[in-house]
């Protein structure tokens, strides 16, 4: 999906952050990081949609 590529990883947050889903927003981007391990962009908002929900420990990790 966007392993490293911006507009697609932005669009995929925007979706989320409108649909009002962080949940989902933090699944998507676990699946993607999964895929696609090296995908640093991926990584980065993985961790910013975990601080969103306030779980800091797992967005550090991230």
């Amino acid at each position: 999906m966007c392993p490293g590529v911006g507009p697609p990883c932005e669009a995929l947050t925007e979706i989320y952050s409108d649909s009002n889903d962080p949940e989902g927003m933090v699944r998507e981007w676990q699946t993607i990081t999964r895929r696609f391990p090296k995908g640093v962009l991926a990584w980065y908002s993985l961790g910013l949609a975990l601080e969103y929900l306030g779980r800091r420990e797992e967005a550090i990790a991230a």
